[in-house]
């Protein structure tokens, strides 16, 4: 892995940015065409992810400006090559305020799924407590990135007289609740699936399916290995050029899991035939969910013994659920 500065890492900002760009951006298109047969409308998790996805694509543009006025190398090499080292520093200045947007809407497409497919009030209750608090970590670590310095040209050009805030507690402040919040999304939905009666295969595929979103938590903690050579750069055009790498893949790697998701009917297709099988689970009662014109959330139980061909959640009936958890009030 590359936590350092290094030869060619230029290069690499513009390669990688660009490919998982690419990659994103088709398989939103998969998830919304996908999810629009199926179901016949779209969801607000779906607005989410696709505002993520235009705020990648402005991220990337923003990344690969800044690599032609001289980002990713040297002070002295920017300047032998005709570079703009202030101008540099402006684009990546706006990376960071793309990079918390984005990070932010992949959050909520997450909750905004979770929101939906879980029709229990407690976890509809969390979900929206999160919501708040992702929306308000957002907005915060906006604000200060545009606000980082006073005046905010000074941001890109130290030469400015004025001041900025203390980045090091900016900078990890901003890691280490991005990180939490990453690991509370990805553990919640799991106590419920647990609870689910089903089979195995349907079961292992779930929690397969929603643990995607550990690679955004695994990416966030290989990006807060950078920042150590950030914080005590002296020569940011050149030192800062990983975490600037590490944070466009976080947040490429946010909107591509959010749209795997969204696309398990085609990936369960590659699973083992006795592993998709249905018996033994209430994959049937939830069938309709998903349907064109069914307009519906899972938020009660489908007719006994109906088996829809274009689910897209194999979520058992809330029934069971509602057995297994005394006290719970099922909406």
């Amino acid at each position: 892995m590359v936590f350092s500065a290094y030869v060619e890492e230029q290069r690499d900002l513009r390669w990688v940015t660009v490919t998982l760009t690419s990659i994103a951006t088709i398989l939103l298109c998969c998830r919304l065409i996908t999810t629009w047969r199926n179901r016949g409308w779209l969801g607000m998790e779906d607005a989410f992810v696709v505002s993520a996805n235009i705020f990648l694509v402005a991220f990337t543009a923003m990344v690969y400006m800044s690599t032609t006025y001289g980002f990713g190398t040297h002070a002295v090499d920017i300047k032998k090559s005709g570079g703009n080292i202030s101008k540099a520093m402006q684009f990546f200045w706006l990376t960071q305020v793309f990079y918390t947007l984005c990070n932010g809407l992949n959050k909520m497409s997450f909750l905004a799924l979770y929101y939906r497919v879980f029709a229990i009030k407690p976890f509809r209750r969390a979900c929206m407590t999160m919501m708040a608090i992702c929306i308000s970590w957002t907005v915060s670590y906006v604000f200060v990135a545009i606000f980082q310095c006073t005046p905010i040209h000074r941001t890109w050009d130290r030469t400015v007289p004025g001041h900025c805030i203390n980045f090091f507690w900016h900078r990890w402040s901003n890691a280490i609740s991005n990180l939490v919040t990453d690991l509370i999304i990805f553990f919640m939905p799991m106590p419920v699936i647990m609870r689910l009666k089903m089979s195995v295969g349907n079961k292992i595929g779930l929690i397969v399916l929603f643990s995607m979103g550990f690679f955004i938590c695994l990416i966030t903690m290989l990006r807060m290995a950078t920042l150590p050579l950030t914080l005590k750069t002296k020569e940011p055009t050149w030192e800062s050029a990983p975490t600037n790498l590490w944070s466009f893949i976080e947040a490429a790697v946010g909107v591509i899991c959010s749209c795997l998701i969204s696309l398990r009917k085609s990936i369960s297709s590659l699973w083992p035939a006795r592993w998709r099988s249905t018996k033994g689970s209430s994959y049937g009662q939830y069938g309709q969910y998903g349907q064109p014109g069914s307009g519906k959330a899972i938020s009660g139980l489908g007719r006994s013994g109906q088996h829809g061909t274009a689910g897209m959640y194999p979520l058992e009936s809330l029934e069971s659920v509602k057995n297994k958890m005394p006290g719970k009030t099922i909406s």
